[in-house]
């Protein structure tokens, strides 16, 4: 595929609503980003040398396909497969000067790069946009109460929100709730709905219509949550505990 990697930095990642974001969220990426660390053992069979400027903390291309599986993110829900998700790899890390001397950072992602990954992810699997979400689900009888639920907590003052997210931390989302049913493949949902044809703006160089941070802030409620049920957790400070507890 002919792609430039910095066109999508700096038209798409590098924005005031992306950083904000990111940093909103910044305590369970890092808690993921650690989870899948590589250790010195996986580090030692690259047989790669690690340069005087490499970080500590790096993930593989290994290490990256088993979060995406983990996270419930391969598969017919996204038409994201294994594939696409080493690409996002690739693109996400920066240029290395000398790769013989860090080879570490030529063959791993920082947690800079996996921020990036993620957007390119975001980018690719471009989710349904809320509203097309709640009014799929309020005509489809096969969602049932959960479409009025959400659209009852999503009808919340911004303030009667931010309340409400003080006291739960809860992984569902309208993300969740709209995909989860079939990557759990539980009939609680109309598939012929979910699976539709490509979104004009999935891929990845197709002309994007949403900014990055809106189908990322999806993306990564879709990951939470599923991850959440990987670790069988239902609130994001115990998905966060979990990570650190599991090797």
């Amino acid at each position: 595929v002919l792609h430039v990697p910095n066109t999508f930095r700096t038209s798409r990642l590098y924005t005031k609503p992306v950083n904000a974001l990111l940093l909103r969220r910044m305590p369970l990426l890092r808690a993921i980003f650690k989870h899948y660390c590589a250790s010195k053992n996986e580090l030692s069979t690259l047989n790669a040398r690690q340069g005087p400027h490499a970080p500590p903390e790096v993930i593989t291309l290994a290490g990256w396909q088993r979060f995406v599986e983990e996270s419930q993110l391969i598969g017919d829900a996204s038409r994201f497969s294994q594939r696409e998700a080493s690409i996002c790899f690739c693109w996400a890390r920066m240029l290395v000067v000398d790769e013989v001397d860090n080879m570490v950072l030529n063959c791993c992602m920082t947690f800079t790069d996996f921020m990036e990954a993620l957007g390119r992810v975001a980018d690719l699997v471009s989710p349904v946009e809320p509203q097309d979400m709640e009014k799929v689900m309020l005509e489809n009888s096969s969602w049932g109460n959960t479409a009025c639920m959400l659209t009852k907590n999503l009808s919340k003052s911004p303030k009667e929100s931010k309340d409400a997210a003080a006291r739960n931390d809860s992984l569902e989302s309208l993300t969740w709730s709209y995909y989860g049913p079939l990557i759990r493949n539980s009939g609680l949902c109309d598939k012929d709905v979910v699976l539709r044809e490509r979104r004009e703006s999935e891929g990845f160089l197709t002309t994007k219509s949403r900014p990055l941070h809106e189908k990322l802030g999806q993306l990564i409620d879709w990951v939470a949550a599923g991850l959440g049920v990987f670790t069988a957790t239902y609130y994001e400070h115990e998905l966060m505990k979990k990570l650190h507890q599991i090797p």
